[in-house]
């Protein structure tokens, strides 16, 4: 049987097709089938011939049972199909890769659930990897907390027991962040009342010894007094005992009156005596 195309779709028509994509090839084959609507390509038989001029070796190889034996209908469907069968990456591994970029952030995680929902489009997950997935990305408590529940919980529900794990977490932190600045407080005063109770014992402890030993205190004082004064008694006899012209000009008093203590050493030193 023969697959060659009319000659309006396929001999005369270049398609500009991008090579092919190992690594994704789900959407290679969306690439190619936009070029085919835009050129309205609808054969089956024209597409499968696009299709393998594009294939390279290795792919061609994969699929050479099929090559060799072209079906009768939808050859370029079951060409495609076999092709994203042995070598492109599944759905679930397509969408594990997409989801390993999403985060929690600033979202709640039933916000986070719709908007990893929204993500898979029309394509299908099993809930049992959509749940892994998604806990995998919320904070460890709430992880711990959801972990031992039964995996007939729907998502949803889950999803709601996190949102209030996580409201009642961050209203924690919250509360304590408020109340950090009273606990310096506290501290600081607690720190400032131990202070002036050890400086109110030592002034206790000073005027202890003050009255322990009262006696010595006072007779020291006295004593004290006591020599200033007589010092001070002396020296006014002293002087009253020596003549007005001694007192004025010493050792060069020209004239003296009596009575006169005054008297001049050997050295020329001044000196009284009575």
């Amino acid at each position: 049987m023969s697959l060659q195309p009319t000659e309006t779709q396929y001999e005369t028509m270049t398609l500009n097709i991008p090579p092919f994509n190992p690594a994704n090839t789900k959407i290679w084959f969306v690439q190619i089938q936009a070029l085919f609507d835009a050129k309205r390509i609808t054969s089956q038989r024209a597409r499968y011939c696009y299709l393998v001029e594009k294939l390279p070796l290795e792919i061609v190889e994969e699929v050479i049972d099929v090559l060799d034996n072209v079906p009768e209908e939808n050859p370029y469907d079951t060409l495609k199909q076999a092709i994203l069968q042995r070598t492109g990456v599944s759905n679930e591994a397509m969408l594990r890769n997409l989801f390993t970029q999403v985060e929690l952030g600033d979202r709640t995680p039933s916000q986070l659930l719709r908007h990893m929902k929204s993500l898979l489009g029309e394509n299908k997950m099993s809930d049992s990897i959509m749940r892994s997935l998604w806990m995998n990305k919320l904070p460890a408590t709430a992880k711990q907390i959801l972990a031992p529940m039964s995996e007939e919980t729907t998502l949803e529900k889950l999803a709601d027991i996190a949102d209030r794990i996580l409201e009642s977490s961050r209203s924690r932190q919250v509360y304590a962040q408020q109340q950090q600045p009273v606990q310096t407080r506290d501290e600081e005063l607690a720190e400032l009342k131990s202070t002036v109770e050890k400086l109110s014992q030592q002034l206790a402890d000073a005027l202890q010894v003050c009255r322990r030993y009262p006696s010595n205190y006072n007779n020291t004082r006295q004593r004290t007094r006591r020599r200033s004064s007589s010092s001070r008694r002396h020296g006014s006899r002293d002087r009253q005992n020596i003549c007005f012209y001694h007192r004025k000009f010493g050792a060069d008093a020209r004239r003296c009156t009596t009575p006169c203590a005054f008297k001049k050493t050997a050295q020329g030193n001044e000196f009284s005596s009575q």
